[in-house]
């Protein structure tokens, strides 16, 4: 199964969220509708499977109002781990918010 798929089963399980989440929806602007909004079409940005905590991807959505969110996340045997979430700036990413502008 492949990263995103993993993704997709197991955001139908649970979505769960960490501290720096909910530290982060609150100081740059991000509602939890939003996240949801955003997960219902993932894509996949970087993969991270060598991760030392554990299989983890950053991946991009866009909500219903097109606004687009990175989220690094976790499939996991319970559900999703969201472990953190932001906006991706266009001065640090190119117009597609998948490829990074070069230094």
């Amino acid at each position: 199964m492949g990263t995103l798929e993993l993704i997709r089963e197991a955001s139908k399980k649970q979505v769960l969220f960490t501290l720096h989440v909910h530290r982060q929806i609150d100081a740059r602007n991000i509602t939890i509708k939003e996240i949801f909004e955003a997960l219902e079409s993932p894509e996949l940005v970087e993969d991270y499977p060598n991760d030392p905590r554990g299989h983890s991807c950053l991946i991009l959505g866009f909500t219903k109002q097109g606004k687009p969110l990175h989220m690094v996340c976790a499939p996991r045997a319970g559900g999703l781990m969201v472990i953190t979430v932001y906006q991706p700036s266009l001065l640090e990413w190119k117009l597609n918010y998948k490829s990074r502008r070069m230094a």
